[in-house]
């Protein structure tokens, strides 16, 4: 819907905006025209355009705003073209893009086949003459109607019907040999488009645009009946400065694009165009609010980028739209832009004029505008882990057991302290979202939420408060090291054949944040343990999902400030985490769709027989965890923990039994060298260690543990000997 008002005044919102514009105009006397016009651009009034004020929910990020002339309500500029007739490029792209019906053609559609000039200075000049005739009488009626012109013929279709008929020549006859024609053709495909360069050195988000334009020799207040655009196509581009590949920077490619079908436009004043020296040609203001999923969000660099806008119309208008040109304000000259611009595509400099008059160089007039909406509208997901970016710049502890501690860098809200940003997901119900239900919210710790509180409250450092973290099964979560890890989920579909991605992480080691790869006994063991596990459902329902596998990890050794909670989130999104960025946050633009929940809970880890914090443990564990090591006399040659003898002779541990075992493993090679241990024979590797070399291969039973062995051979337990001690699982 475009909304149209009467009157609408604009309010520039500067403290002093008559420091902004020194003006001096200097007239010719011959030809009354404008030689120059120049402006003087205080810093302190740039820096607070660009930058506007941080705290300040609504800001200008930039503003090159009209520049009023010498009478109020009247701005000094043209409207330069910038639009684009759909059914005529159309059209043009199904005859194969003949050059002649573009901007360098400009007298064709009056008879003008040839593009050149004919005649002398004697008797003058003109466009169509006997040369144009020529071509018209050699594409005249060689086909039948409506069928394909040969390519070259198509110069002579004035009236771009398709055919070279009596039509056109009736065209032709017209204007022969006429001196002064319109050569206003329709260019509707060189220039489109104008762009104009601004600085971003800021992350507040691109939330609303207002620009300026006119309608081609329009002069009422009223808007011209059937000319609106019925969209604008609004694109930003990267920056490709002076020197790179001209003496002029330009547009290099579109990094975002947006088509603005609901703006806003009401009559702003009159223009005086220095080129014809017109003073009643009127001047409108366009706005267009954006989505949130549509906000621009620049990478994190401070920058200079383009603004480009075309007005899009189904068939020609009779008042085109134009963009309204400004004296120079920033950087380089505005440009105009010949061709229909494509995303990802990279255009040479010759694409693109610098606009100029007079050999001064003008810009457009636009206002970049921050003010991030839906604070009052709970539309969207976010999770309830705490962080310190948050609105309020309070720092939020992870853990409060067995006191506060590790400050909370789990990336949750959106808006304020980003990036990083907190994962939103504009559209939560929409695809899929996890378990049965979503709680709705603005942002993660101001505005309304449908718990009726918010996810996190950064003032009493309180945070796990969204009442819909159903989706994680069966918690909390019970975990063991073993390669295979996987827990249990839920997710809920509504529109199937949409590829999903799940990304989990868990904060092991109790930091306060996710960005670990910790060590278990010499593997990895990622916090960001569920890696873009791809699901892609065929028909709506609720499925139970089991997570790709992952290492968990636990500490070693006891730590006073760690009671074993931790922080586990889960996302589900329609685009993958690149692994780039605060592990756990999401893109600048936010997901569309999905929802991210966070746990906090204490995983149960199984009790080993060997302490996580003997030397021994993780030999064990990588030797898939027999449990002969378990026994406290393994390590002194009891292999079978078996007590063997009788009460008249006594009893011992170590015999032959235990030597059998031995013999058995006696000097088998690991791989590659030889086929490794298997069944119990791991059980006579007494000192935990391997024996060999490289080159002759390594062997896990050999002379150490036969000594091992022979230190303990039949040594009787009391009262009949001293017994073997049962030490081999106590901690050092």
């Amino acid at each position: 819907m475009i909304i149209i008002h009467s009157f609408k005044r604009y309010n520039t919102e500067l403290s002093n905006p008559q420091n902004l514009f020194v003006l001096n105009t200097f007239w010719g006397s011959s030809n009354l025209k404008v030689l120059m016009v120049f402006m003087l651009i205080l810093s302190s009034a740039v820096a607070n355009i660009a930058q506007g004020d941080a705290n300040e929910p609504n800001y200008v990020k930039w503003s090159q705003p009209p520049v009023e002339w010498q009478q109020p309500n009247t701005y000094l500029g043209w409207d330069e073209p910038s639009f684009l007739d759909e059914a005529y490029y159309a059209r043009w792209l199904m005859v194969g893009e003949p050059d002649c019906w573009t901007y360098n053609f400009p007298c064709q559609c009056y008879g003008d086949a040839d593009g050149r000039k004919e005649g002398n200075p004697k008797t003058g000049f003109y466009y169509v003459g006997l040369f144009d005739l020529d071509i018209v009488l050699t594409c005249w009626k060689i086909l039948e109607p409506n069928s394909p012109l040969p390519f070259g013929c198509y110069c002579a279709d004035f009236d771009r019907d398709g055919d070279v008929d009596d039509d056109d020549v009736a065209i032709l006859t017209t204007w022969y040999k006429v001196q002064d024609i319109p050569c206003d053709c329709p260019q509707l495909f060189g220039p489109v488009l104008a762009a104009d360069d601004f600085p971003c050195d800021s992350n507040k988000p691109i939330t609303a645009i207002r620009w300026w334009g006119s309608f081609d020799n329009w002069s009422d207040n009223a808007i011209p009946a059937g000319n609106l655009p019925y969209a604008f196509h609004i694109t930003i581009w990267t920056d490709v400065p002076a020197g790179t590949d001209a003496n002029y920077s330009h547009p290099g490619k579109i990094v975002w694009e947006n088509y603005c079908d609901t703006y806003d436009v009401s009559f702003f004043g009159t223009e005086f165009d220095p080129r014809i020296q017109q003073t009643d040609l009127t001047k409108f203001e366009f706005y267009q609010e954006l989505a949130p999923n549509d906000y621009w969000y620049q990478p994190t660099d401070a920058n200079t980028y383009w603004l480009g806008i075309m007005a899009l119309y189904h068939s020609e208008p009779n008042f085109a739209w134009g963009w309204e040109t400004r004296p120079h304000f920033y950087n380089d000259n505005a440009v105009r832009f010949f061709g229909k611009p494509e995303p990802d595509t990279n255009y040479p400099s010759d694409m693109f004029v610098p606009i100029e008059f007079d050999g001064n160089g003008w810009d457009l007039s636009f206002e970049l505008i921050s003010n991030p909406k839906n604070l009052n509208e709970p539309n969207m997901d976010l999770g309830d882990a705490p962080d310190s970016t948050n609105n309020f710049g309070v720092e939020m502890f992870a853990y409060y057991s067995p006191y506060p501690h590790a400050k909370a860098n789990y990336p949750t809200v959106y808006m304020t302290g980003s990036p990083p940003y907190g994962p939103i997901h504009w559209q939560p119900h929409a695809v899929a979202y996890l378990g049965n239900s979503v709680s709705l919210e603005a942002e993660a710790d101001i505005g309304l939420d449908s718990d009726g509180q918010n996810n996190i409250d950064p003032n009493n450092n309180v945070s796990n408060q969204d009442n819909a973290d159903d989706g994680v099964l069966y918690m909390p979560l019970i975990m063991s090291h073993y390669p295979g890890q996987t827990f249990s989920f839920q997710v809920t579909v509504v529109t199937p054949n949409v590829p999903m991605y799940v990304n989990t992480w868990f904060d092991w080691n109790g930091d306060g944040d996710w960005e670990d790869v910790l060590d278990w006994c010499g593997y990895p063991a990622p916090e960001w343990a569920v890696q873009n596990q791809t699901l892609v459902f065929n028909t709506p329902g609720v499925y139970t999902v089991r997570s790709s596998p992952f290492r968990p990890w636990e500490p070693f050794e006891p730590n006073e400030s760690f009671s074993g909670d931790i922080w586990m989130r889960i996302t589900l999104s329609e685009q993958p985490w690149t692994g780039s960025g605060v592990a756990g946050s999401g893109p600048a633009g936010g997901y569309q769709f999905g929802e991210t929940e966070d746990y906090y809970f204490k995983p149960s880890f199984p009790m080993y027989c060997i302490n996580l914090a003997h030397p021994l443990f993780c030999e064990w564990y990588k030797v898939e965890s027999p449990a002969c090591w378990c026994c406290p006399r393994q390590c002194h040659g009891d292999a079978d923990c078996k007590k063997h003898g009788n009460p008249l002779g006594g009893h011992y541990w170590v015999g032959p039994p235990d030597l059998n075992i031995l013999i058995d493993a006696w000097k088998i090679l690991d791989p590659p060298k030889g086929p490794g241990l298997s069944g119990n024979q791991i059980c006579a590797d007494f000192d935990h260690a391997r024996q060999g070399s490289a080159l002759a291969g390594y062997m896990r039973v050999g002379t150490n543990d036969l000594n091992a062995l022979a230190a303990y051979w039949i040594i009787k337990e009391p009262p009949c000997g001293p017994g073997v001690p049962p030490d081999c699982l106590d901690v050092p």
